[in-house]
This record gives structure tokens, C-alpha cells and sequence, in this order.
């Protein structure tokens, strides 16, 4: 993707890339320096509405790109019409081009059962997948310091974290200061789909954008974390349509 063409807009303050999976993944495979990905949702903008610390560790990201079906709706009323580009989707699509090009991939999250059944389904779908390292998400920050000096060792050439926000924001941040090259992508509960540990949400759901609602569904303890959450930020929308926007 020609960085020249590239389009971003503004919402609540942040920055999000208005593009595609195809050009998104097409510009992390070219790129010779480290490229953070961070698949935004409406949570995430609502914690950091108010904290300057995680919006200033979202803008620090290479590519932000729209997840939560929430953002797409939010800039569809500004008069921003894009495609909501699921990380998981992303995600697996960079696997599958990194077995076909034989680069090294690094997992990191979820509990170590999780993470050893990602693996193993990983390579039941992509058999010459080189996952040339993997630890569980649990883990202190001086036992941090030990996994990104593994990491480091390991030069994975795709990172991804599933550690939830901002945890896995700030790991790929901290690694991305002592990587060579490489695509970091932080993935949320994709592990816990990957191991097949949890069903992603069926195509139906997909397309009318309530994977957020099956996921509730499946996991009522959610309801805690959604709620105030997702309304707040719809409140929100209506102040946004007023306030005036920027392209990046």
C-alpha cells in the first residue's frame, strides 16, 4: 500500500485507518521495520477517553485499525462509510502467508493449556507454520523482561499477544522497541478460538455485526465489562456528528 494514498480519520481523538484487510496485511508483509497493529473497539476508545495514557499508547501504533462494529456504526454517522476488519481474521490471514513464506511466529497469552491447544489446531490447519516460540499470558513485569529478551532471541517475524487491552498493547509496544522486523498484532481472545476452547460467533452473526451479542451470549460474565461501556460510547456519537473532524 502506497503510505502516500493512505487514509485516516479522527474519532474521539484517535486516529483510525480507513482502509482494508487485504492492504492492511499486503502493507505488513512489505514492511522492513516493526509494525504494531491495534484492532480498535468501542471499549478501548471508552477507556481511553479520559486516561492520556492509553490514548497516547493507541496513537503510538503503526496501524489502527476498525474491529468493534461499534466504530464502523460511529463512522458511518459521521459520513465515513468502511468495513469493519475483525483482528482474528487479519490475524490468521498473516499466519497463512507466513507459512507459505516460512517466516518465524511468536504467540503470546492466554493460560498455558489454551495457548498449547492454539498451537496444536495452528498446526493442524497450517502444518509448516514456524511458531518458533510461545509462552502464556500470565506472567509478572520482571518475568516480562525475560520473555521479550526470549523473544528477542527468537525474531519472530509475527508477534501476536492475546492479553487484552491495554496489556497487550503495552508488551508489543516494549517489544517493538528491540525488534529487528517484525508484524505485531494484538489479538484479544483469538487463542481461546483458536484451541477451540470457544466457537467464533456463526457467519449470520458475522455479517449483521452482532458477534459482540453471540459473545454475550456465550459468555454472560462479559455483561460486567460491556456495560457501562458500550453505551457510554454511543452516547457519545451525537457530540462527536458535532464536533468537527480531521483527516490525517
Amino acid at each position: 500500500m502506497n503510505e502516500n494514498k493512505r487514509k485516516r480519520t479522527c474519532l474521539f481523538g484517535l486516529p483510525i485507518d480507513i482502509t482494508t484487510k487485504e492492504e492492511v496485511k499486503a502493507s505488513l508483509l512489505s514492511s522492513q521495520t516493526p509494525q504494531q497493529v491495534i484492532t480498535i473497539n468501542p471499549e478501548m476508545i471508552t477507556k481511553s477517553y479520559k486516561n492520556a495514557a492509553l490514548s497516547k499508547l493507541i496513537k503510538t501504533a503503526d496501524w489502527i485499525i476498525p474491529d468493534g462494529i461499534g466504530i464502523v456504526i460511529a463512522l458511518k454517522i459521521l459520513g465515513i462509510n468502511t468495513k469493519r476488519i475483525p483482528g482474528i481474521e487479519l490475524a490468521f490471514e498473516c499466519l497463512k502467508e507466513a507459512e507459505k513464506r516460512g517466516l518465524k511466529v511468536a504467540l503470546v497469552g492466554a493460560d498455558e493449556e489454551t495457548i498449547n491447544r492454539a498451537k496444536k489446531e495452528l498446526l493442524q490447519t497450517l502444518p509448516n507454520l514456524r511458531i518458533v516460540y510461545s509462552h502464556n499470558g500470565y506472567f509478572n513485569e520482571s518475568e516480562e523482561k525475560e520473555i521479550l529478551s526470549e523473544l528477542k532471541n527468537a525474531e519472530p517475524e509475527i508477534l501476536l499477544a492475546g492479553l487484552g487491552f491495554p496489556k497487550q498493547e503495552i508488551f508489543l509496544q516494549n517489544f517493538k522497541k528491540i525488534a529487528k522486523s517484525s508484524i505485531m498484532i494484538g489479538v484479544g481472545g483469538s487463542f481461546d478460538v483458536w484451541s477451540k476452547k470457544l466457537k467464533r460467533a456463526p457467519q449470520i452473526f458475522q455479517k449483521l455485526g452482532l458477534e459482540w451479542f453471540y459473545r454475550l451470549l456465550c459468555q454472560p460474565s462479559r455483561l460486567k465489562r460491556m456495560f457501562p461501556t458500550i453505551p457510554l460510547f454511543l452516547l457519545k456519537i451525537p457530540l462527536e456528528h458535532k464536533l468537527h473532524r480531521r483527516e490525517y
